[in-house]
């Protein structure tokens, strides 16, 4: 789900509805150079993701090099500390 639809009143509501069958999630941030760039360094809210990242949900960094993949790994890891969960 793109941040923008993400971010429509009931977003959260419909996310939730479906959460049990999200598997996958393609995971990047957005900032004033455009979409596809390192998470944390956006405007991206994280932290309203966390309950849908579970152990059976596949977390795919669009982000290049492949360098800034684990980058984005480590980052999330870090902005999901606050919710006292890891990821995988």
């Amino acid at each position: 789900m793109p941040l923008r639809a993400a971010e429509q009143p009931g977003a959260d509501r419909v996310l939730s509805q479906e959460s049990k069958a999200i598997r996958e999630m393609h995971i990047h941030d957005i900032n004033d150079y455009g979409s596809h760039q390192t998470v944390g360094t956006g405007h991206v809210d994280f932290t309203l993701f966390r309950p849908f990242c579970g152990p059976d949900v596949y977390l795919n960094f669009e982000v290049r090099p492949v360098e800034e993949a684990a980058k984005s790994k480590l980052a999330l890891e870090e902005i999901f500390e606050g919710t006292g969960e890891k990821i995988i």
